[in-house]
């Protein structure tokens, strides 16, 4: 698989919901995470991110597979998809919602345009590319309302810089669907689609190694060691040598009051232990 425009051949997507409808960054992202998917490489790993069960109605991530979908042959297992991108825009920060009313004056409406969104003060925050894809769903040629459980997969791609590699999120789970055949213009209507309450929803993570992840790395780490250092050092007070004139100072001694001196602690709350904790990328990891 070289890009994600192959996909076409092994799935049928929605009506006006097809890789041709997305814009080129979009386009671009999505199919970047799916050849990486798809391609064994060591600079390229998969985490899992931990499975979930569907608890709540507002966990559904199904829900953006209705639509129309143009079947031309049922003779085989039909196998859906679904691909849309778009635009993160944010407003504001946590000072301006508390001190004004921007969270529920002037707000953009579904048809607004990205110039009605930057008049209203908003700004293009981060871009994101969504790819769901049912497994194969044995559709009969009848008028009759169809119900399928089927396993389905989700590839959701995002970032917030047009020449950045974006980030993949990837998830699998279980999808009701409710789906109807129109004989006349061989059209697959799905009118339901939901996560099945009680079902597992698997998480995971695609990320790129390269170079300069490895450096970054690195420098976090050499960051985190300095913070301990500094916060380990804050605990302590003056030292002192404890001189006798009577004994002569052997350079055993020496050494060892130079790597574990003698000390007074005496607490500090130069750097508190929380506070170091709340700035760390090892407590937030």
């Amino acid at each position: 698989m070289q890009s994600a425009e192959d996909l076409e051949r092994d799935f049928i997507f929605g009506l006006g919901r097809g890789f041709s409808n997305m814009s080129n960054v979009g386009r671009w992202m999505m199919s970047l995470s799916v050849a990486e998917l798809a391609t064994v490489s060591d600079s390229v790993y998969i985490l899992t991110a931990g499975a979930y069960p569907i608890q709540a109605a507002t966990m559904n991530y199904c829900g953006g597979l209705n639509g129309n979908y143009s079947v031309p042959d049922l003779a085989l297992p039909v196998q859906l998809a679904v691909v849309d991108d778009g635009m993160t825009y944010l407003r504001g920060d946590a000072l301006s919602h508390w001190y004004s009313n921007d969270l529920v004056d002037n707000l953009p409406t579904k048809k607004s345009k990205m110039a009605d969104m930057q008049t209203l003060g908003y700004n293009p925050a981060r871009m994101q590319a969504d790819l769901r894809m049912t497994t194969g769903l044995p559709i009969q040629n009848t008028t009759k309302t169809q119900n399928f459980a089927v396993p389905f997969y989700r590839v959701y791609s995002k970032s917030y810089c047009t020449g950045y590699v974006p980030l993949a999120t990837l998830g699998h789970g279980t999808c009701n669907l409710t789906v109807q055949f129109v004989q006349g213009s061989n059209t697959v209507v799905m009118t339901k689609s939901f996560s099945v309450p009680s079902s597992t929803h698997h998480l995971g993570l695609m990320f790129r190694r390269s170079i300069y992840s490895t450096i970054g790395a690195v420098l976090k780490y050499v960051a985190i060691l300095i913070a301990m250092a500094g916060f380990l050092a804050s605990r302590r007070t003056v030292q002192w040598h404890e001189r006798s004139p009577d004994k002569v100072e052997s350079v055993t001694e020496k050494l060892m009051d130079m790597v574990v001196p003698k000390y007074f602690p005496r607490l500090s709350y130069a750097i508190r232990f929380d506070l170091f904790c709340y700035n760390s990328d090892l407590f937030v990891l």
